[in-house]
């Protein structure tokens, strides 16, 4: 009889994680081009620390800053609407 191996899913991400969001962005070619010569696809990938999860949005903040008495903020947060986010990987579970 085979063994069944078992397969590991990866972590959910939970707010705090470092997480990494691949996702699919709109652009503005700066260039004249056929469309023969239009790109497809823009990919972008963005890590830092899961600051929202939410049905609509995920924001990520790449710079966190802890001000002590006031408190952890976050700067140059990125907030990707879910419709266009592909995958979202835990680097660090906290």
């Amino acid at each position: 009889m085979p063994s069944k191996k078992k397969t590991t899913r990866p972590p959910k991400a939970k707010l705090g994680d470092v997480v990494c969001v691949t996702w699919l962005d709109a652009w503005t070619e700066t260039t004249e081009e056929t469309v023969e010569q239009m790109s497809d696809t823009c990919i972008v990938t963005t890590t830092g620390e899961l600051v929202r999860l939410e049905e609509n949005i995920v924001s990520v903040g790449p710079e966190v800053v802890d001000y002590g008495t006031t408190g952890k903020k976050f700067r140059g947060c990125t907030h990707i609407p879910r419709a266009i986010v592909k995958d979202i990987k835990v680097l660090e579970a906290r």
